[in-house]
């Protein structure tokens, strides 16, 4: 048996398999330093008004925005700015859940260069946050 070919089969696949590019990057809690890297907005629904951390999030235009809480619903109710996922996104989207039973929601942010004041809604409390893109 020839092991060339075998080696060469091995390396192929370790080397799919370790290729830290080829992975989807795992989103990081999002900051006041805008990223144009995927970022969360962590929800908690376990007090009297929901909270947002952050309170501000700062994100480049294009990065991936996903607002992520307990198993509990929640609902966002964008201002006049609209939704920062741009023309055609709803105001007042609705969480869903997840494959790991987290309530979610993503957008990519394609909306202009702004402020974006939104209300978090949980069981009709509400929280006002803002998403800020920069270009």
């Amino acid at each position: 048996m020839n092991a060339l070919p075998l080696f060469a089969a091995a390396l192929a696949v370790a080397t799919v398999l370790s290729c830290s590019a080829c992975r989807a990057q795992q989103p990081v809690l999002c900051s006041d330093k805008a990223s144009s890297a995927p970022v969360y907005v962590q929800i908690d629904t376990t007090t009297p008004v929901p909270t947002v951390t952050p309170k501000a999030c700062h994100v480049m235009q294009g990065a991936s925005i996903t607002w992520v809480a307990d198993t509990t619903a929640f609902s966002l109710r964008f201002k006049d700015a609209g939704n920062p996922g741009g023309k055609g996104m709803p105001k007042e989207p609705t969480s869903s859940p997840s494959s790991n039973g987290k309530q979610q929601y993503n957008v990519n942010a394609r909306g202009n260069e702004g402020t974006y004041d939104y209300d978090v809604i949980v069981a009709g409390k509400a929280m006002d946050p803002a998403i800020i893109i920069k270009k």
